[in-house]
């Protein structure tokens, strides 16, 4: 199930264009970010509650994924929930709010990234800086870096299916 964010995109026209919060991913106001994110997390939540309900599974067998915010919104989530879920897989995002991660209650499933070493929306270094702090708060994490931009190619969309 591929849940589209709950808002229209401020910076296109188009009404099919959504965003899970409006400020973009490299604004300097990282606690803006925060808390937006925070607000449209029991958005997610919820859709993700109901999708289990309907489907009659748990959080062990949920994989979450994302791409650009959708990743940022994965790994908000991903680690928050209430019981683990089997993985989280985020595509060219970062992890917008690290600091969390040593004051929420949070669960530990396998994370993967996946970025494009060429992304000049969502930097490449925040790969790195999502892996470090995962890692710091024990979250296993694996990597994948591609010769790409801001995109997903073939091998990374079947590098998460496998995950």
């Amino acid at each position: 199930v591929l849940p589209n964010a709950p808002y229209q995109c401020q910076d296109n026209t188009d009404p099919q264009s959504r965003q899970w919060f409006a400020t973009r991913a490299l604004d300097a106001d990282a606690a803006t970010r925060v808390a937006e994110i925070r607000v449209t997390e029991p958005i997610l939540n919820a859709h993700i509650d109901a999708k289990l309900k309907q489907y009659g599974l748990t959080d062990s067998q949920l994989a979450i994924g994302g791409f650009s915010q959708g990743a940022m919104m994965a790994l908000q989530a991903g680690v928050r929930r209430p019981s683990a879920c089997a993985a989280v897989v985020a595509y060219n995002g970062m992890l917008a709010d690290s600091a969390g991660l040593r004051s929420d209650a949070i669960t530990r499933p396998h994370v993967l990234l996946v970025h494009g070493n060429r992304d000049n929306v969502v930097p490449y270094a925040c790969m790195a800086k999502a892996e470090q702090d995962l890692r710091a708060v024990n979250v296993p994490v694996d990597t994948a870096t591609y010769n790409i931009g801001h995109s997903m190619n073939t091998a990374g969309l079947r590098l998460g299916a496998d995950h």
